[in-house]
C-alpha cells in the first residue's frame, strides 16, 4: 500500500483563533469552498475574507458585522 499526500483546509476564527469543529472534532476540508460552506452552516460569519465564530460576532440592525474584541487573541 502506498501513501497519498493530500492538503486539507481548516478554518480558525480570525478574532479568538478557535478552530472550527464538527461533532467535537477538528474539521478539515478538501478545498476552501467546502470549508466556507460548512462554517456558514454553523453560524460562523465570513466578512472581507475573515472568519468569525458564533461567539465573536453579531449582526446589528443595519446588517453590520460587530466583532466582540474582548475575545481577541493574537497569534
Amino acid at each position: 500500500m502506498g501513501f497519498i499526500k493530500q492538503t486539507f483546509t481548516g478554518i480558525e476564527c480570525d478574532n479568538c483563533k478557535e478552530q472550527f469543529r464538527e461533532s467535537e472534532e477538528n474539521a478539515f476540508f478538501f478545498d476552501e469552498d467546502n470549508a466556507n460552506e460548512a462554517v456558514t452552516d454553523e453560524e460562523w460569519h465570513i466578512d472581507n475574507n475573515k472568519h468569525y465564530c458564533d461567539k465573536c460576532h453579531s449582526i446589528d440592525d443595519n446588517d453590520i458585522t460587530v466583532i466582540n474584541h474582548e475575545r481577541f487573541k493574537s497569534n
